[in-house]
């Protein structure tokens, strides 16, 4: 998880540190522009922006590491 917390951070992303999500980050200039993993009963939700930056999707997982992973691979692959 703290790798892809350092990766956020190094894409511009700030940590919403008032959120009670298991990761939740904003873009430092646009806070509608959100990456969280959010825990609902037994899941883990992963939501993040799309490339235009207007909408999000989101996803579900049965474990965070399953979640951690996906974002990660999220990052990794499409945030500038």
């Amino acid at each position: 998880m703290i790798e892809l917390e350092q990766k956020l951070i190094r894409k511009n992303f700030v940590r919403n540190e008032k959120s009670n999500d298991t990761l939740f980050f904003y873009k430092k200039d646009d806070m509608t522009s959100q990456v969280n993993i959010q825990q609902k009963e037994n899941k883990y939700r992963v939501s993040f922006p799309m490339s235009n930056d207007t909408i999000h999707y989101s996803t579900s997982f049965d474990s965070l590491q399953d979640a951690t992973k996906y974002l990660n691979y999220v990052v990794d692959c499409n945030f500038r």
